[in-house]
């Protein structure tokens, strides 16, 4: 009787989410290798990116004008850059 009360829980164990959980192995957490662009030495902001974000309403004198935020991004550093833009142009 004892050894089919054993294979009873046994296959409930197997079964239970929760009980899986607790009772399965440890695992490590394996890191991926960066990419070179994020491992080689270069100077600030050789590697970037813009964003640009707004409009915000700005009073010149009388008048309302638009104005823009930029955003340049270093992908080496993580350094951020911010500017304001007068337009949305790429020159």
């Amino acid at each position: 009787m004892d050894s089919w009360w054993f294979k009873c829980c046994g296959k409930m164990n197997r079964k239970c989410v929760i009980c899986c959980k607790l009772r399965g192995p440890i695992k490590d957490q394996t890191m991926a290798s960066l990419p070179e662009d994020r491992v080689a030495t270069t100077p600030p902001f050789t590697i970037s990116a813009v964003d640009y974000f707004g409009p915000w309403i700005i009073k010149l004198g009388r008048k309302e004008v638009k104005r823009y935020g930029v955003l340049f991004t270093c992908f080496a550093s993580r350094a951020i850059h911010l500017e304001t833009a007068t337009s949305l142009e790429t020159d």
